[in-house]
C-alpha cells in the first residue's frame, strides 16, 4: 500500500482557465501550456531557485550518471530542498546522460517533467464523452504532447546559464517563448 497523495490545483481563476482546455479540443495545447505556466508561480518560483541552478551544476560536474544522482541529491539535501520540484529535478538526471550535452538535456528534462506534473494533478478528472480526452490513449498522448513541447521550447532558448542570475534569465526566456506561443 503506497502513503502517495494525489493533490489537485487551487480553484483559482487561472486554474479554471486551464480546466476549459481539458474540455474543448479547440483551444490550442500552447494556450493551456501558457496558462499553467501562468497558473504555477510557487512551483516556478521553485524552479528558478539558486538550488535548482546548483542542481545544474552539481550534474554539469559529474562525470557519469551515478554520480551525478547523488551530486544532485546531495544539492537538495544540503540545501533543506525537499519538494516536488526536487524530485523532478532528481527524475530528470538520468535521462540527460542519454544526450551529447547532459546539462541542456537536464534542462529541458526538468522543464518538461514539471509541466508534465502539473497537467498530471488535474486532467485525469477530464476523461470520458464531453472532454477533449476521451480516452486513457488520449489522454496519455495529450500529457506527452505538453512535455514534449514544454522540452522544445526550453531546447530552443540559448543562453547557456553558467551563473545563478543566468539560470534566472533562462527562465524568464522560457516564461516569455511559452507565453508568446498562444
Amino acid at each position: 500500500m503506497g502513503t502517495s497523495t494525489s493533490h489537485s490545483s487551487p480553484k483559482t481563476t487561472q486554474w479554471k482557465a486551464v480546466g476549459l482546455g481539458y474540455i474543448h479540443d479547440d483551444i490550442p495545447l500552447e494556450r493551456i501550456l501558457s496558462g499553467i505556466w501562468r497558473a504555477s508561480e510557487s512551483v516556478i518560483n521553485t524552479m528558478g531557485s539558486d538550488v535548482m541552478f546548483k542542481c545544474q551544476e552539481a550534474l554539469r560536474n559529474s562525470p557519469d550518471i551515478g554520480s551525478a544522482i547523488k551530486n544532485v541529491s546531495g544539492t537538495l539535501a544540503e540545501n533543506n530542498q525537499n519538494s516536488i520540484v526536487a524530485e523532478l529535478a532528481k527524475r530528470a538526471v538520468p535521462v540527460s546522460f542519454k544526450s551529447d550535452n547532459k546539462t541542456a538535456a537536464w534542462r529541458s528534462t526538468f522543464l518538461g517533467e514539471v509541466m508534465n506534473y502539473l497537467v498530471s494533478r488535474d486532467v485525469s478528472g477530464y476523461v470520458g464523452g464531453g472532454f477533449r480526452n476521451k480516452s486513457i490513449n488520449d489522454l496519455i498522448k495529450f500529457k506527452g504532447t505538453i512535455n514534449n513541447k514544454a522540452r522544445e521550447i526550453a531546447s530552443r532558448i540559448k543562453t547557456e546559464p553558467d551563473t545563478a542570475p543566468k539560470w534566472k534569465k533562462y527562465l524568464k526566456e522560457i516564461e516569455r517563448e511559452i507565453l508568446k506561443e498562444k
